[in-house]
């Protein structure tokens, strides 16, 4: 599929978004979970430059549709762990060579799921716990209870709304390997005040770097309007404000930890579209 094609479904996406209603990362001793629009708070410039991660600058675009990089099968729903397995496989195979580019190591995460109590090195979730990353254990952990949920709340019909999901949690594992975690827990020792909004930033940056490994798969022609409507539902459903009006709670974006629905759809298009980990430097916007 062509760039010009690729550019007409983000535009036809941002409409979707617009007429909607309206994971994570864990420190090293918890994990991070995934679970109308207003604007995200930027931290300042000092923070910005602690937390910058100068080997994403060495890292080339992503070519698309490259060569060990397959997108999960067409035929795959959104629940099933095969889908979920070979989502992971894909983008851990990206970064790798991203990595390689930028003359650096790629460690690879394991993947880890579960529908009940699970023990890792940042402690133990329950069932009730969305899919998460646990830095102690380089582990992405991934409840095959909240895919089945997601897909018939939602009705989603594209394994790669859950690909999307599976790629923004090993976005996390990239960002612990650039030193991003260590870098925003320093800043918010000395500002504290500023917490959540380098909570959200992350939590932006992992959508873009999502968005990044979808646009490796973009022009195989397995990536189809259809499935571009189902990973905008996606990234729009675990958005702040979307959780906290389902929940019949004041909007309170003082309180937000992961972002807009407006702010993870455009970040995850933005990666889609552009193929490019330095284009995600959420940190600078």
């Amino acid at each position: 599929m062509g760039g010009r094609a690729r550019i007409a479904w983000v535009c036809a996406a941002l409409l979707i978004l617009a007429g909607c209603g309206g994971d994570d990362t864990q420190t090293a001793a918890t994990p991070t979970p995934t679970p109308t629009a207003t604007e995200t708070a930027t931290p300042t410039p000092t923070a910005e430059a602690a937390i910058e991660a100068d080997a994403v600058a060495k890292m080339p675009e992503v070519p698309v549709g490259a060569v060990g990089t397959l997108p999960p099968p067409a035929s795959a729903k959104v629940h099933d762990p095969g889908l979920l397995h070979t989502a992971f496989e894909s983008a851990e195979t990206m970064w790798e060579r991203e990595f390689g580019a930028a003359g650096s190591r790629y460690q690879h995460a394991k993947l880890v799921f579960f529908h009940s109590t699970v023990r890792t090195k940042c402690g133990e979730q329950s069932r009730e716990t969305g899919p998460f990353y646990c830095p102690a254990d380089f582990g992405i952990y991934l409840n095959t209870t909240f895919f089945d949920g997601l897909a018939r709340k939602y009705a989603l019909q594209s394994g790669f709304a859950a690909g999307y999901i599976t790629a923004h949690e090993v976005a996390h594992h990239v960002q612990e390997l650039l030193g991003v975690h260590q870098r925003v827990a320093a800043a918010n020792a000395s500002d504290p005040a500023g917490a959540n909004a380098r909570s959200i930033q992350v939590e932006l940056q992992a959508d873009c770097y999502a968005g990044v490994w979808l646009h490796t798969v973009s022009a195989r022609g397995e990536l189809t309007e259809a499935d571009v409507q189902d990973i905008v539902t996606a990234a729009t459903v675990v958005g702040d404000d979307y959780q906290r009006n389902s929940a019949g709670a004041e909007l309170a974006p003082e309180t937000w930890t992961h972002g807009s629905s407006a702010d993870r759809v455009r970040w995850v298009l933005t990666g889609l579209q552009q193929g490019l980990p330095s284009a995600c430097n959420t940190f600078a916007s």
